[in-house]
């Protein structure tokens, strides 16, 4: 299983560097309306307000673990959203506990840095099935 991000942030490296992590076990998984997310996670998500997020909707929290050694508690945790859909939320739920592949996938688009399409990247997301292998696209 994979989880797939379109470009690369801090949160995704080893602690103290700025090599990325390849893999991540999804500890919980929980849905709210994203008005509810303080202003400080949202920054966070947003990787400090550099791209923009949807203001209004269900989201889906998933809260990970970098399997990478460290000494530091709480360092080795990472966080990101998908937007709701009871089929995602389903497949989110069944994976808690699971270890998935961490990967960066460029994609293209038509204009880069538009509002629009800077609010669709946070949103948009695809399950798709290959080879056997389950993957969850996250567009951010």
């Amino acid at each position: 299983m994979d989880i797939v991000f379109t470009r690369m942030q801090p949160k995704l490296c080893h602690p103290g560097s700025t090599a990325r992590i390849r893999k991540a076990r999804l500890l919980q998984v929980f849905v709210c309306d994203i008005r509810q997310l303080s202003h400080w996670f949202k920054a966070y998500e947003s990787n400090r307000n550099q791209y923009k997020l949807p203001t209004t909707g269900k989201v889906i929290v998933l809260v990970f673990e970098k399997l990478v050694p460290s000494k530091e508690p709480g360092v080795n945790l990472f966080t990101t959203f998908r937007m709701h859909t009871p089929g995602k939320e389903g497949y989110y739920k069944r994976c808690q506990g699971k270890v998935l592949d961490v990967n960066i996938k460029k994609t293209l688009s038509k204009r880069r840095g538009s509002k629009s399409q800077d609010s669709q990247e946070h949103s948009t997301e695809s399950t798709e099935s290959s080879d056997s292998k389950e993957k969850i696209q996250k567009i951010e």
